[in-house]
């Protein structure tokens, strides 16, 4: 009785995680796998932004700001683009698309590690990302974007 929708599950999986992966890249945005994260965000030097997306909700819309930001960012700050659910649950993250900032240095302390939560253009994004970079305190912006929920 439960096979045929088992079966059809698996499929519905395959075809998000295939359309997901075979996306055009964006450019100077560095593809994140569960595989990969570890290595090169949690265990680099570097500081990161990630962006964090969900098969219904893969940023698409924010793309051409996302690029943006990374060109203006080069040689300071990487910038990732991951799929996963459940490294988004592991950090807490409560809906997609989420931005999330990894410090320079020791990432080990998960409070070091904060979501973005202000305007969805370039500019805003890269004078935020600069402030951290630069080691200056920020006050949360105003602006929310809107987000799906994780779940």
């Amino acid at each position: 009785m439960y096979i045929p929708f088992l079966f059809c599950s698996y499929f519905r999986e395959i075809i998000i995680w295939n359309s997901v992966l075979d996306e055009k890249p964006w450019s100077g945005i560095i593809p994140l796998t569960e595989d990969n994260f570890k290595s090169d965000v949690m265990e680099s030097n570097d500081m990161w932004l990630v962006l964090f997306v969900s098969a219904q909700n893969s940023g698409e819309s924010i793309k051409s700001e996302w690029e943006q930001a990374a060109r203006e960012l080069s040689g300071k700050v990487k910038m990732g683009k991951i799929f996963s659910e459940e490294l988004a649950l592991q950090f807490g993250l409560k809906s997609f698309p989420t931005f999330m900032y990894f410090p320079r240095g020791d990432k080990s302390d998960q409070d070091g590690n904060i979501n973005y939560q202000g305007d969805i253009k370039a500019h805003s994004i890269v004078s935020w990302a600069l402030s951290k970079y630069n080691g200056e305190p920020l006050e949360e912006p105003l602006i929310k974007p809107m987000v799906e929920p994780i779940g």
